[in-house]
């Protein structure tokens, strides 16, 4: 997100598809340094709910999201984007080896 200009302190996503992986979740909280709220929802509910706003159905994105229930909130761990920085960091330096042999 940060190489596109995208800075979240927070996301918001549905309990469903790839937020059902604890593991996605740590990682994707820690690599971009946003919590994350996982909402009693899902992708295709949330993504009808966001055009609503952008067709002006509803008036903000508290009001077209406001009666859902969050289930929990997973917060950014520093010491494991270092870490992950480092893997991502060996993975391409292998890959543009790889590539570099083609």
């Amino acid at each position: 997100m940060h190489g596109t200009g995208i800075n979240p302190q927070q996301i918001r996503a549905g309990h469903a598809n790839l937020f059902l992986s604890p593991v996605f979740r740590e990682v994707l909280a820690s690599i971009n340094g946003a919590s994350i709220e996982l909402i009693e929802t899902d992708g295709a509910q949330g993504a009808a709910r966001a055009a609503g706003v952008g067709l002006n159905i509803y008036k903000s994105y508290d009001e077209a999201f406001g009666g859902l229930n969050s289930i929990k909130t997973i917060e950014p761990n520093n010491d494991l984007a270092r870490e992950y920085d480092d893997v991502y960091g060996n993975w391409l330096k292998i890959l543009k080896n790889k590539l570099g042999h083609l």
